[in-house]
């Protein structure tokens, strides 16, 4: 498949400047009544940028929609999710293109210790804690801000021992869709005491198109540059302490491997497992590609780790336009630090302590074979390509 792109860095200073040509858009999705609250409204903001556009939503800073062309400029959407506000807070919604916090993935007992004091927190996942507990960020309404230099900002305070963490926690999700086809969101957080923090999007992709199914995602190639992983415990799906190398194993993607192929070597099962991508300077964490749409998704990071995980337990939901999603509808590529950090001392820490600023910068570059432009062109875009750029417009409204 000839989709392979070079390993350029972004700059993030640069690439937000180049953000002119986006629309920012913003309309109510929806009313909740909230207890102890009142009444709050729900807003749907549109990011778009002529030639791709994301919808984000302030109810778990949520990622609800990204639509993006084909190489025959046929627009779908390639992240799953729900029609109104009732899927997403549904029990039934896994977690669909949401900001998880205050800790993604598992807390083994639900508990931790800081400073000689332990820590309960609620627990959701029978004796552990996922993805922040019974009501992490992702069921939370974020504040939400559009700026003079098209960014979307969303922030939420967690209060002293919500879901059992410590301290007040101020986080603040920034969205920047840019004129070539970059999403950078970037995730800071500050503390007046000591507590672990782990902030990561949750969006499933399947660039074959949301409603694609398993026949989609079995078609897509994926490359994790990583070469260990973390051992789980079989049970619990917690990390052991261990970090098990690659080699020979069926979670070798140092180099493009189908993913149909990849999910038949586990019999079947799927995956669900953190990569370790080492260091915590930005770089490539993952590619993925669909070679039959001329789709591909290349995954930036500032983290040491990556959840690659196939939509294992997804069963029978009902999705955006009637669409069901069933076992690997799609995968998400979840970059974080290891699971569990916070109790075991061999991994990165996950502490953040009172003037530290915690920062996770994550970047989707969307490109779409011979529509978008090389990163070569993409400061002296030629007619033609602005001729496609038209053509994918006028296309649009024709939608």
């Amino acid at each position: 498949m000839a989709m392979a792109e070079k390993d350029e860095i972004p700059d993030i200073k640069a690439l937000e400047m180049l953000a002119s040509s986006v629309q920012i858009t913003k309309e109510q999705y929806a009313s909740l009544i909230v207890p102890k609250i009142g009444r709050i409204n729900v807003d749907k903001i549109t990011l778009d940028n002529g030639f791709m556009s994301v919808d984000l939503i302030n109810y778990g800073s949520t990622i609800t929609a990204i639509r993006l062309p084909d190489r025959e400029l046929k627009v779908n959407d390639i992240v799953l999710g729900f029609d109104n506000i009732d899927g997403y807070l549904s029990d039934k919604n896994p977690y669909f293109g949401a900001t998880i916090g205050r800790v993604c993935n598992r807390i083994s007992n639900g508990s931790f210790v800081i400073n000689d004091v332990k820590y309960y927190l609620s627990r959701n996942i029978g004796e552990n804690t996922l993805h922040g507990g019974v009501s992490g960020f992702d069921k939370k309404i974020w504040k939400t801000e559009i700026t003079n230099t098209n960014a979307v900002v969303m922030s939420y305070i967690s209060p002293h021992l919500e879901e059992g963490f410590p301290g007040q926690l101020e986080t603040q999700v920034r969205y920047v869709l840019t004129d070539n086809n970059y999403l950078v969101i970037k995730f800071t957080a500050t503390t007046n005491e000591e507590t672990p923090v782990n902030l990561t999007n949750h969006s499933y992709f399947n660039l074959a198109g949301h409603d694609s199914g398993a026949e989609g995602l079995y078609e897509h190639e994926l490359m994790i540059n990583a070469n260990q992983y973390t051992e789980l415990d079989p049970d619990t799906l917690i990390p052991t302490g261990k970090f098990i190398d690659v080699n020979e194993t069926p979670f070798d993607f140092r180099e493009f491997k189908n993913v149909g192929k990849a999910i038949e070597s586990t019999e079947g099962a799927g995956f669900d497992i953190n990569f370790c991508v080492r260091g915590e300077d930005l770089r490539t964490i993952a590619r993925l590609q669909h070679e039959p749409s001329g789709r591909s998704l290349q995954v930036f990071a500032n983290k040491p780790g990556v959840q690659l995980y196939t939509s294992n337990y997804v069963n029978g939901i009902e999705g955006k336009n009637g669409a069901i999603y069933d076992k690997h509808a799609a995968l998400c590529l979840e970059t974080q630090n290891y699971p569990n950090a916070i109790n075991i001392k061999n991994f990165p820490s996950s502490l953040l302590c009172p003037r530290e600023v915690y920062e996770h910068i994550l970047i989707y570059k969307f490109r779409v074979e011979d529509q978008t432009v090389s990163e070569e062109e993409e400061e002296e875009e030629d007619d033609d390509d602005k001729t496609k750029k038209d053509k994918r417009k006028k296309d649009k409204k024709k939608q």
